[in-house]
């Protein structure tokens, strides 16, 4: 049995792939990224309601910002990022875009 060329190879992964991500977003479940997000925001708001809000806020934002660091990133800019988020979260307010091909908005 020859083995398959390389772009058929290709072109069957592609195949793959998409029907991997139709099935997903068909059965809505979330995927890695959509875990880390929820994951952060509530990480940070919640070092940010606890008493020593801004000690906690700091020692997150270190951690996060060294592993990103040792990653090969600017450090400078992921903390500003981090920065730039936990602003964002502050407000209280729910966060993230709602996903209307999903069927409805979140609650």
């Amino acid at each position: 049995m020859a083995r398959k060329s390389k772009r058929q190879r290709l072109e069957e992964q592609r195949e793959r792939q998409a029907t991997v991500r139709a099935d997903a977003k068909a059965n809505k479940k979330p995927g890695r990224d959509d875990f880390a997000r929820v994951l952060l925001w509530q990480a940070i708001v919640k070092a940010q309601r606890q008493q020593d809000g801004g000690r906690k806020l700091d020692q997150l934002r270190d951690k996060m910002t060294d592993v990103l660091e040792k990653q090969g990133f600017n450090l400078k800019e992921a903390e500003d990022v981090f920065h730039e988020l936990a602003r964002k979260y502050a407000t209280g307010l729910y966060p993230f875009r709602p996903k209307f091909y999903m069927g409805h908005p979140p609650k």
